[in-house]
């Protein structure tokens, strides 16, 4: 529902739009690559189409419907399996020419000067806190973007003392996008209070530089 609602509030902001709006769901892929008890990072992320097309055939509630079993189809282990492979591929390839992080950062970073015309949304879930989840009001998440040319907006979502909390955290001046998100909860008669919006600024990682790998 909160993919859906992002989504209509998108298409406000462009009525334009002709193109499909995505959200980045980021999840474990442990279980799609049979591999549950390894310690190794194996965070992925599950692509969540809205398009206009298909939707606007479709009520609110079977939207939100659809996008469940949209999203329960992009949980492929094959493809999963592919992608896996063929980046261990080109790791090990790296690794076996480039000996230093250095020069392995340089072909590995293919993000670097991207624009992520895209949205995240990161489920945290309920904070585990015992007899005093009750006390809690409010949860505060802060991101680092990936780097300066990330635009990306990110929206954690967590469930704490009975309410629903969205920390939306953008690396861009504009409410433009929380506004318009704000008016699809109205006008579905969903109830919600704004917090004061805040800034902040993350430092640069000094101790990578003073290492010499960057």
């Amino acid at each position: 529902m909160l993919h859906i609602l992002m989504a209509h509030a998108v298409q406000t902001v462009h009525p334009e739009n002709e193109q499909m709006i995505g959200a980045m769901l980021p999840a474990s892929s442990r279980k799609l690559l049979g591999v549950e008890n390894t310690f190794k990072n194996c965070v992925g992320a599950l692509r969540l189409p809205y398009r206009r097309e298909e939707m606007d055939k479709l009520s609110f509630m079977e939207q939100t419907q659809r996008a469940r079993e949209l999203l329960r189809e992009s949980k492929n282990a094959d493809m999963a399996r592919f992608l896996a492979n063929r980046l261990g591929g080109a790791v090990r390839k790296v690794g076996a020419v480039m000996h230093t992080y250095a020069e392995r950062q340089a072909v590995l970073d293919f993000s670097a000067k991207s624009h992520f015309n895209t949205y995240m949304i990161d489920y945290v879930g309920s904070l585990n806190a015992g007899e005093y989840a009750s006390e809690i009001v409010k949860t505060r998440y802060l991101a680092t973007q990936l780097d300066r040319y990330s635009n990306t907006m990110i929206i954690y979502l967590s469930a704490t003392a009975g309410f629903f909390h969205l920390e939306v955290v953008r690396g861009f001046e504009s409410s433009v996008y929380c506004d318009a998100f704000l008016e699809q909860l109205v006008k579905h008669g969903i109830a919600f209070e704004r917090d004061p919006e805040t800034s902040y600024i993350t430092p640069e990682n000094g101790l990578i530089e003073g290492l010499g790998l960057v």
